[in-house]
């Protein structure tokens, strides 16, 4: 079952270290696909999720925190089918700053978009019949 921890997850071990031999380290909050049905959202819907990028020795790799996996980028974007175009990345200090003004640890947005609302656990995306989302 899915659940908010990534974010906080993410987020904690973003601030406290836990990137350490990742260069450029950078938190992500994304939108994966799921793999099969889940509760009552079909598989190929979209959930918001967090995770850490950067570089380990010029390679471009992904930390998932929850569950926690080191892969290299392309891998972990194609494995969870994840359109880079609505991916946000945040510096350690802008992801600070996000999550004092807020109080959570995301997902947030200055964009207004529904599917990064603050208090929403998952908001659940229908795959598109024509393959656009």
């Amino acid at each position: 079952m899915l659940n908010r921890n990534c974010y906080e997850a993410a987020l904690n071990a973003f601030l406290t270290g836990g990137a350490q031999g990742i260069e450029g380290a950078r938190l992500a909050h994304g939108f994966p696909a799921l793999h099969k049905d889940d509760l009552d959202s079909p598989a190929g819907s979209v959930y918001g999720h967090a995770w850490i990028e950067g570089k380990i020795n010029g390679v471009e790799v992904c930390l998932n925190l929850t569950p926690q996996i080191l892969t290299n980028r392309l891998t972990f974007y194609m494995a969870g089918k994840i359109n880079p175009d609505y991916v946000t990345h945040y510096t350690e200090s802008e992801a600070f700053e996000k999550a004092v003004m807020t109080e959570n640890s995301g997902p947030w947005t200055d964009e207004g978009d529904l599917r990064h609302a603050p208090g929403a656990a998952f908001v659940y995306l229908k795959p598109d019949p024509n393959g656009e989302n």
